[in-house]
């Protein structure tokens, strides 16, 4: 199974709300998608998916909106995948669960496998902060508790 437009549209997503300024706060749905070029509609229901997942959380009213659930270190694009389409396969043999004839006898199973396996140690691999290079080599934002960011001239030394 192919990396979805939904997995695309959430990983976006969660760039966008990750870097988000603190005076910015919670994003709305309507100004993620403006930002991203996602349809509105469609990424209600992405992010709907984030949040069950407890990826994001969402807060209504005046203020309300969408927030990093933790730290983009701890957001993995395998998460996100799981969470938006249930997992990637690419073909069905590769789990060798007998859904195939050929699958004792193939002659490109096993490279089938070794690649599906480099395609999940990649994304398990592979978090939201490693998608915000410029943040990061910054050291623009620490991260507190709940995904919230504040810029480091922001924190206060202890």
């Amino acid at each position: 199974m192919p990396i979805l437009d939904r997995t695309d549209y959430a990983i976006r997503a969660l760039v966008e709300i990750a870097r988000a300024t603190p005076a910015e706060g919670s994003l709305g749905t309507e100004e993620i998608g403006r930002r991203q070029g996602i349809p509105p509609l469609f990424l209600h229901k992405v992010l709907r998916e984030l949040v069950e997942a407890g990826i994001l959380t969402a807060s209504r009213g005046r203020k309300g909106g969408l927030r990093l659930a933790r730290p983009p270190a701890g957001i993995t694009l395998e998460a996100v995948v799981e969470a938006t389409q249930g997992g990637i396969r690419l073909r069905p043999c590769v789990l060798g669960d007998g859904n195939c004839s050929r699958e004792d006898i193939c002659p490109v199973r096993k490279l089938w496998q070794e690649m599906q396996g480099g395609i999940l140690e990649r994304l398990a691999g592979t978090t939201l902060a490693d998608l915000l290079p410029e943040e990061k080599e910054a050291g623009a934002y620490q991260w507190g508790k709940g995904g919230t960011n504040t810029r480091s001239s922001e924190v206060k030394e202890s």
